[in-house]
């Protein structure tokens, strides 16, 4: 009755109605259609003791979530647009993910800062590159590996990921650290300093993110370049816009491109104390395959596809309290088809 009622009210907006009445609509569920930072057998907000099985709430969230939204109830599936490009529309969530790392559980009873850094440096080189851990889950990770060589093989252009989180590697820069003032609250000085620990041991700075699977990435990057995909990724999940090179021991991968969210804040939310140019600058400085960032306003994104180049136009919104679709700015990148890199 919760999740029922929660999609009656969204859906009762006049404009995501207009939306779907005017736009074919291919619809891919992140965590928030089930509990914050799902994976296949539970969730960071799902406690078993009081909300009962997960595997019954799962199950839930994914029939209302088919109630409200009338498409395919198959849980990832591939759509072809001509030649142009095949869409792969995955699941990064429910199928086949498994439990996110926590740096805060890796330091978990440790309180002297040697045996802190000891742990994070043990978890950096050893559980953190399992080779067989899983973020899609084997079945649909062979599923996924097969259609980019068919679709290459009909002649397709584009091979486009429409999924959920990040793929693009990113950790905390530095400058981020040195920029905090002394007087922040507890409990995100206790995160900032995990964070500058992880760092130092060379983990990034999301583990809910692709990031958090590296052996899955690289398997996934090697069927790309097996397969001589012309790979774009799309993304969202984390609030922000960001534009990405993604590359594959030393050699390049494709493009990513992710939106910011339409109306949800992001790390403004709880860096506003540092300047969003300054947080974005430090970013990208910071991250080599990190092209550009907006880490504060609203908006969407628009990607364009033709059989030469694929164009992405972050367009950001003026506001969001009023109704209007006025733009206070927008920002472009693009790739040539076949340079799997942007001006390469």
């Amino acid at each position: 009755a919760d999740y029922r009622l929660r999609y009656a009210t969204y859906r009762a907006d006049p404009d995501l109605q207009r939306i779907h009445q005017v736009m074919p609509m291919i619809m891919v569920w992140d965590d928030h259609e089930s509990a914050n930072d799902s994976w296949k057998d539970g969730a960071q907000n799902h406690q078993s003791d009081t909300e009962g099985d997960w595997a019954t709430r799962k199950a839930i969230a994914k029939r209302v979530y088919r109630e409200w939204m009338p498409i395919s109830d198959e849980p990832y599936a591939a759509y072809d647009v001509g030649d142009l490009a095949t869409l792969f529309r995955i699941d990064t969530r429910l199928e086949g993910r498994e439990e996110q790392f926590s740096v805060e559980k890796v330091l978990k009873g440790e309180a002297d800062p040697e045996a802190m850094a000891a742990s994070l440096n043990a978890f950096a080189n050893g559980d953190y590159l399992d080779p067989e851990r899983q973020m899609l889950g084997a079945v649909q990770e062979e599923w996924l590996a097969e259609g980019l060589t068919a679709s290459r093989a009909r002649g397709i252009t584009w091979q486009v990921l429409v999924q959920q989180v990040l793929i693009g590697k990113q950790k905390a820069p530095a400058a981020l650290f040195a920029a905090m003032p002394d007087n922040l609250p507890d409990y995100l000085r206790r995160r900032l300093d995990a964070g500058k620990m992880a760092r130092a041991a060379g983990l990034p700075s999301n583990m809910d993110a692709w990031d958090g699977y590296p052996a899955a990435r690289d398997r996934l990057f090697a069927a790309s370049l097996e397969a001589d995909a012309n790979l774009l990724v799309l993304a969202g999940d984390t609030h922000n816009a960001w534009n990405f090179d993604l590359a594959h021991e030393g050699q390049k991968v494709g493009v990513e491109f992710a939106t910011s969210s339409v109306s949800s804040p992001g790390l403004e939310s709880y860096l506003g104390m540092v300047p969003p140019q300054v947080l974005a600058g430090a970013l990208v400085a910071e991250n080599e395959e990190l092209l550009w960032a907006d880490t504060s306003q609203r908006g969407y994104m628009v990607l364009d596809l033709t059989p030469s180049a694929a164009t992405s136009e972050w367009r950001f919104l003026a506001g969001i309290k009023q109704r209007s679709t006025q733009l206070a700015a927008t920002h472009s990148a693009s790739v040539d088809a076949g340079a799997k890199a942007q001006g390469g």
